[in-house]
């Protein structure tokens, strides 16, 4: 869940909030109240875990196109020529 205490926008993805405070509120010296709600999950852990999941599928796909291919030589060369 995501949510932003007087945000200019509203709710945005990505990294970057504003905050905005009416010039009158800001003359009349009232502080600015912000503040910012993050989810539980890490975009650092969901990048990493997606880069990983990719390098262990593409690794698996190499091996299994190795194995095949040095399954298929050793049935070739049993064949009587």
């Amino acid at each position: 869940m995501y949510s932003h205490r007087n945000a200019f926008h509203g709710v945005e993805r990505g990294n970057i909030v504003s905050w905005r405070q009416d010039v009158a509120t800001a003359r009349a010296g009232a502080p600015l109240t912000f503040g910012a709600q993050m989810d539980q999950r890490s975009i650092l852990g969901s990048t990493v875990a997606l880069f990983a999941g990719a390098i262990a599928l593409a690794l698996g796909i190499l091996a299994l196109a190795l194995w095949l291919t040095a399954r298929r030589g050793r049935r070739q060369g049993r064949q009587p020529a």
